[in-house]
């Protein structure tokens, strides 16, 4: 790829009719996602990529695109009036479509311990129309889990999964949610284009749940099990084919390799460096 900003835009799959909410949230601006030193970002994809302004994190954390919020309210929208959960809610843009979808959504973040934060995203939440709710958790996923999901009788329908997304915690989180699922369920997961992100996502393809990709500007991946539906994602035509290697099983037509022999399962993408989010702190740490 050539290090070259490009014009950009918005892009609504068609068939999905969801809410703009783009007005609820000001401060997130749109953003040169060239200059971002992440090996799993893909500024070669010509859609719009946002950040908070009012974000104080040493890193640069961008938005869900708008294109992967419309896709998430419409595959939560089958649940309205169920259970929803979110772990990693940042400044609320992606749970404000949730809320939107109807659920009753648990947000889980760390970030929620700071007041500030709490009351911005509440604020933000509190301005979307229709039946959804929320409540806002500040803890750690997966320790806190068993407690969000006691406080309420009924399971998780929906999950929408972007916590940390190196080493094994989005595999931990995965695992921490699964239990407390409905029987008819969907669960998200984003950043479908780090290695650790997919191994979250495998934990639901090993569990017995389908799975899918979305051929987003940072990659929707899609589990799901008993009677939901799954609307089929036309991906904008100038977003080129998946051919992550990590990704490979969850495309149509893969095969699960034999035990003795056929076909051999696509290595992960591993590496010996730093994790992203490790190699971001050292970057901006004061005292590097």
């Amino acid at each position: 790829s050539v290090n070259v900003e490009i014009a950009r835009y918005d892009y609504f799959p068609p068939g999905i009719d969801a809410p703009d909410l783009t007005g609820l949230f000001p401060y997130a601006q749109p953003q040169n996602p060239w200059n971002v030193p992440s090996p799993y970002l893909r500024p070669e994809v010509p859609h719009l990529w946002r950040t908070d302004s009012r974000n104080d994190m040493p890193y640069t954390i961008g938005n869900a695109s708008v294109e992967e919020a419309v896709c998430l309210y419409a595959l939560a929208r089958q649940f309205e009036g169920k259970r929803g959960l979110e772990i990693g809610s940042h400044f609320g843009w992606t749970a404000s479509h949730l809320v939107a979808a109807g659920l009753q959504l648990d947000c889980v973040d760390p970030e929620f311990l700071r007041e500030v934060r709490f009351k911005l995203v509440s604020e933000s939440l509190d301005k979307v129309s229709g039946t959804g709710s929320y409540r806002l958790w500040g803890g750690y996923s997966p320790d806190i889990l068993p407690e969000v999901r006691e406080s309420k009788p009924e399971p998780w329908s929906f999950a929408f999964i972007d916590g940390r997304h190196d080493g094994t915690a989005p595999a931990d989180d995965a695992r921490g949610v699964l239990p407390f699922l409905a029987p008819d369920a969907v669960v998200v997961f984003h950043d479908l284009t780090a290695p650790d992100v997919e191994a979250g996502l495998d934990v639901f393809r090993k569990a017995g749940f389908s799975t899918r990709l979305f051929n987003t500007m940072q990659i929707l991946g899609v589990a799901w099990r008993g009677d939901v539906t799954i609307f089929d994602h036309v991906a904008d035509r100038n977003v080129a084919p998946i051919t992550l290697d990590h990704l490979l099983k969850h495309l149509p037509g893969w095969k699960e390799p034999e035990e003795n022999g056929g076909a051999r399962e696509p290595a992960p993408v591993t590496s010996a460096q730093p994790s992203l989010w490790a190699r971001l702190r050292k970057m901006f740490s004061p005292s590097a």
